[in-house]
């Protein structure tokens, strides 16, 4: 599995946990409801903006994780 993969596969399961469609989550992530799917279907983006919505996942993740405990 690439990072890209692994990226792709937290993000789809992000979207599943709060029952949202993954252009809202691509909305969230890039700012741009297609490049989810985009990357889906074998498109790419820019690294810095990879490197941004992994970062950007990871404290959305971290925001419904705190969220699901309180």
């Amino acid at each position: 599995m690439t990072l890209q993969d692994a990226f792709l596969e937290r993000a789809h399961v992000y979207a599943k946990r709060r029952d949202v469609s993954h252009y809202t989550v691509s909305k969230e992530l890039f700012g741009d409801p297609g490049t989810l799917k985009r990357m889906y279907t074998g498109g790419s983006c820019t690294l810095r903006k990879y490197e941004l919505a992994v970062s950007r996942l990871s404290e959305l993740e971290a925001e419904l994780a705190a969220r699901s405990v309180a």
